[in-house]
């Protein structure tokens, strides 16, 4: 689960222009792989002990 967060994150990070905040990765992934995103981030905070916060939401 952790080294596919990291791929998917990766796949975005890499597309962004130097100097970018990785904040900027949200608004640049498909549908698909954002809720994918979503899924495993939750998961892996779960199984690790982190706490997830999803500051890049609306509340």
């Amino acid at each position: 689960m952790q080294k596919a967060l990291v791929d998917l994150f990766t796949k975005y990070v890499d597309q962004l222009p130097d100097g970018s905040l990785c904040s900027n990765i949200y608004a640049t992934m498909t549908d698909e792989d954002y809720s994918e995103y979503e899924r495993l981030v939750k998961i892996v905070a779960a199984r690790t002990g982190l706490e997830y916060r999803a500051e890049h939401e609306d509340n």
